[in-house]
């Protein structure tokens, strides 16, 4: 679900909520997304994440047309075994903040995977446009993507890839 949430520096702005239930406990599943340096693992638009400290990390993409982007995010909150929030520091090319949560599934069928993430493009830029540019893909496209190969790592060990 894309959720357009309103004006910022003349701009809007998009939220975006995923789902998903992984049938593996809530703690490996946060101790393996809290390991951030895991996330191009399964994140299509992610080349790297480096830790520059306790809290704060260097995320590193390349662009739909081939040009590198980096940001810098800092751990805002954390609750072990149940989440992780962050967002992008200031000056940062790509202005973001989101969270993800971890909730054992009912009936012990394994853990929901919440992923929020909230974007902002430049000022004057369509944010759907300018993620598409960026990217190549729709961001709730893009997360509803990244989330199914995060359960085929968690679950199967492996991303499936059709030919």
């Amino acid at each position: 679900m894309a959720i357009l949430s309103g004006k910022h520096k003349g701009t809007t702005d998009v939220r975006v909520e995923r789902d998903i239930t992984v049938e593996r406990p809530a703690e490996e599943l946060f101790a393996f997304w809290r390991k951030l340096e895991n996330l191009p693992l399964f994140m299509g638009s992610v080349d790297a994440v480096e830790w520059i400290d306790e809290t704060r990390t260097l995320w590193k993409a390349t662009t739909s047309d081939g040009k590198p982007l980096s940001w810098e995010a800092e751990i805002l909150e954390e609750k072990a075994n149940e989440s992780i929030a962050w967002t992008s520091v200031k000056g940062s090319e790509v202005e973001t903040s989101g969270s993800v949560h971890f909730t054992p599934a009912p009936g012990g069928r394994g853990t929901e995977v919440r992923l929020i993430v909230r974007f902002i493009p430049p000022p004057s830029e369509r944010v759907i446009e300018w993620f598409w540019n960026l990217f190549g893909e729709e961001p709730a496209e893009q997360m509803r993507n990244d989330l199914r190969r995060f359960k085929q790592l968690m679950e199967l060990g492996e991303i499936v890839r059709a030919r």
